[in-house]
Order: C-alpha cells, then sequence, then structure tokens
C-alpha cells in the first residue's frame, strides 16, 4: 500500500505547477485596452521567474550574472549544436553565464530518450551532471539503457546510489514538474531558451549569441 506520505509527494508538484499553469494562461489572456498603471502590472507579471529547482543542472558558475534556462533533450541534433556554442561562450567568458538545464524527453527515434533525463537526474545528484551531458549529447550511439549504462561505469558512478535514485519518488517528481513546466510555458520544440527569463529566438552562430549576451 502506498503511504499517504508519498501520496503527497507525488502529487503536490503537479498541484503546483497545475496552478502555475494556469496563472500563465490567465496573464496570457488578459484584455489589452488597459489604463498605464494595469499595463505597466501585467507586464511584471509576465516577466515573472521560471521556477528553478534545487535539483536543475547548472553549467557554470552559479554566480555568474546572465542566466540561460535551456529546455532541451539529449537526442536533439540543434541541441548538441547550441551546447557547443555555448561551451566555446563559457570557456572564453567564464564569469559571465551560467545555463540551467531542464531536460524534456520528446525525441523518439532512434530511441526514446527517456532513460536518458532520469540518468541524468540521479547521476546529478553524484554531482558528474557535466561530464554526462557532454558525453550524451555527443554521442552517436542511441540512448539505449546497455549504452547509459557504459557511460555511468566509465563515469565511475556509485552503482548503488544511482539504483536507487532511479526508483526513487524524486525523481518522478522532478520529470512531472519539467514536463508541467513545459505545458505552462507553452514550449512546443527543443532547444527553448530562456535569457533572464524571456524566451529568445535562438541564435544560430557564435557571433549571434555574443551579441545577444552583449559581450
Amino acid at each position: 500500500m502506498i503511504s499517504t506520505k508519498k501520496i503527497t509527494l507525488v502529487l503536490l508538484p503537479a498541484i503546483l505547477l497545475a496552478s502555475l499553469a494556469f496563472f500563465i494562461r490567465f496573464i496570457q489572456y488578459q484584455p489589452t485596452n488597459l489604463d498605464n498603471n494595469t499595463d505597466s502590472l501585467n507586464k511584471n507579471w509576465i516577466e515573472m521567474q521560471i521556477p528553478i529547482y534545487p535539483e536543475d543542472p547548472i553549467i557554470g558558475d552559479k554566480k555568474n550574472p546572465k542566466t540561460i534556462i535551456l529546455f532541451g533533450d539529449f537526442g536533439c541534433e540543434a541541441c548538441k549544436i547550441q551546447s557547443e556554442i555555448l561551451e566555446q561562450i563559457q570557456n572564453k567568458y567564464p564569469k559571465k553565464i551560467k545555463i540551467i538545464w531542464k531536460g524534456l524527453a520528446v525525441i523518439q527515434f532512434p530511441e526514446p530518450t527517456n532513460m536518458a533525463h532520469e540518468y541524468a537526474f540521479c547521476i546529478n545528484q553524484q554531482k558528474k551532471f557535466l561530464d554526462f551531458y557532454k558525453i550524451t549529447l555527443n554521442k552517436d550511439q542511441k540512448l539505449t539503457t546497455s549504452n547509459l549504462q557504459i557511460i555511468v561505469d566509465n563515469l565511475k558512478i556509485d552503482q548503488n546510489k544511482l539504483d536507487k535514485c532511479l526508483q526513487s519518488v524524486e525523481l518522478d517528481n522532478y520529470i512531472e514538474k519539467n514536463k508541467a513546466l513545459s505545458l505552462a510555458l507553452n514550449i512546443q520544440a527543443v532547444p527553448t531558451i530562456f535569457l533572464e527569463n524571456k524566451q529568445i529566438t535562438i541564435p544560430t552562430n557564435l557571433n549571434d549569441w555574443l551579441s545577444i549576451l552583449e559581450l
């Protein structure tokens, strides 16, 4: 029998994210013929903070001033390209930007990426997400359980902790929170990128990124 505590842990994130989705939809459908004070108020609402969870992987120094929130998938070629460009920027300007990774398992071919995101969450608990991120995004092989296990072995991940995490309620909650958040933000595809809480048209090259970041 599932305990009341576990049921609460499972349902609470869904309830909170459903409330956020309703709030954002409410904002989106506000009338436009408002007075100046109300316009200002709505502008502040629309620029509300996108939730950053304690479990979210952070690439770069968390103290860096500019925040990029990247909704991406490990099987996404465009995500790989953006990752490579952003890595160049971080290498050149290590004190300027940090990237918050929010994984969405949307790719189904040649292999569903659900398992990769589950492994990513648990490997982040062992503070080796960045290594996993770089290897997985650049890996040409399918993201099967056996291939993910090879990565785990190469990174010397604690297998007992990994197995326990993969069966945890916390993992399920985190995956569901990101799904619900993507729906609340009306994310249609990956990668989707927010810079300082504002969705941007994704730059296609290094120079355009430097321009939008004012670097």
